[in-house]
Parts: C-alpha cells; sequence; structure tokens
C-alpha cells in the first residue's frame, strides 16, 4: 500500500502538514487532518484531490474514518458548506476556512 502525506493550509496562516514522520494510507492521513482542522475550529474544509475519480474514491474510505465528507463531482453539485471533497479543477472560486490538498 503506497504511503502519502496530507498538506493543509488556511487562508489566513501558513501551510501545516503532519509531523515528516507520519506515513499511513491516504484516509486515514486526511481524516487525521479534517480533524486537527476541525479542532482548531474550522468548519468549512475542503479536500481538493487532483482528478474527479480521485475524490469518488476517497469518499467511502473517509467515512471509515468518521469523517463525512460530501462530494462534490460535478459543475452541477452545489456546495454548501462543511467538510467537502473535490477535484481540484472544481475548487477555483469556493472560499474554504483550510484546503486539505
Amino acid at each position: 500500500m503506497t504511503t502519502r502525506k496530507a498538506i493543509t493550509g488556511t487562508h489566513t496562516g501558513p501551510l501545516l502538514g503532519l509531523p515528516p514522520t507520519t506515513a499511513g494510507p491516504l484516509a486515514q492521513l486526511t481524516a487525521q487532518a479534517v480533524k486537527t482542522r476541525q479542532a482548531a475550529g474550522h468548519a468549512n474544509i475542503a479536500i481538493v484531490t487532483r482528478r474527479t475519480a480521485d475524490a469518488d474514491l476517497l469518499v467511502p474510505d473517509l467515512m471509515h474514518h468518521d469523517v463525512d465528507a460530501q462530494p462534490i463531482l460535478n459543475e452541477q453539485a452545489r456546495y454548501t458548506g462543511g467538510v467537502v471533497i473535490l477535484p481540484v479543477h472544481l475548487a477555483k472560486g469556493l472560499e474554504f476556512d483550510a484546503a486539505i490538498v
């Protein structure tokens, strides 16, 4: 299984990452990053993926880690706040308290 790192950032602060020694499955790292941002008081959090297929595959995996991320997979989907997962090309023009890339 491939290990990855989750990187988070806010528009008002620096990029925040997991400690350099942290490695694990993508869903686990992403869930940890979401929960850290929520604990810091961020309500509107975007999980930004490279491709639509990546976003679609990550949604059920995040549910296993108690993260309810609403998918935005096409231009017709509406952003209503909370935790969302979307491909980078659909994130343009939207504002979030924090983003996990």
